[in-house]
């Protein structure tokens, strides 16, 4: 509830590229009431910066592609999680490679590419088998969303069953997504 304050505090920061965690704290504050616009260049500047060790890089460029993303700049989020993916899978940090499928099988949602969609939430989850958290519930979510938009009847108690455990657990982001493509 601080946001407008971190924001105000944020760009006290005289300089930003010596200090670039004000940049990713920025951006993280433009995402949370969805001007994902304004965080895109914020996000830039902060995965050019060549003090950023190598993991955190990479979570720059994730939330960059999921930026591309709501600004519907597929092609260019495409290519982002395309290096995100290849940088995951040699460095072994395999939540963020689920991490990225998971955004790859949004874009393709999107895209109304089902089955892509489908197959890249699949294997995200897989990536998750061992993990019990919000990530492995997201693929889940995902997988019940594609499966009613395929098949609306023969998947219905899948929707219902994601719905009732994102309420369970006080996630109305997921509520809002699940509604929004039933309706």
């Amino acid at each position: 509830g601080a946001t407008a304050e971190a924001k105000s505090l944020l760009r006290t920061v005289e300089k930003p590229d010596e200090a670039p965690d004000a940049l990713f704290q920025g951006a993280a504050a433009y995402f949370k009431h969805w001007h994902y616009e304004e965080a895109i260049p914020v996000l830039r500047r902060y995965i050019q910066n060549a003090s950023l060790d190598p993991y955190r890089r990479v979570v720059g460029k994730t939330n960059l592609a999921m930026a591309l993303l709501f600004v519907e700049k597929f092609g260019e989020a495409k290519g982002v999680l395309s290096e995100v993916l290849e940088e995951t899978s040699a460095s072994n940090l395999m939540l963020l490679n689920a991490i990225s499928l998971r955004t790859l099988g949004n874009l393709e949602l999107e895209k109304k590419d089902y089955d892509s969609a489908l197959n890249y939430f699949k294997h995200a989850k897989k990536l998750l088998a061992s993990a019990s958290n919000l990530e492995m519930y997201f693929c889940e979510k995902w997988i019940a969303i594609t499966e009613f938009l395929i098949s609306p009847q023969s998947s219905n108690l899948a929707i219902e069953s994601a719905k009732k455990k994102a309420i369970e657990l006080q996630h109305w982001e997921s509520v809002r997504d699940i509604v929004y493509h039933q309706a």
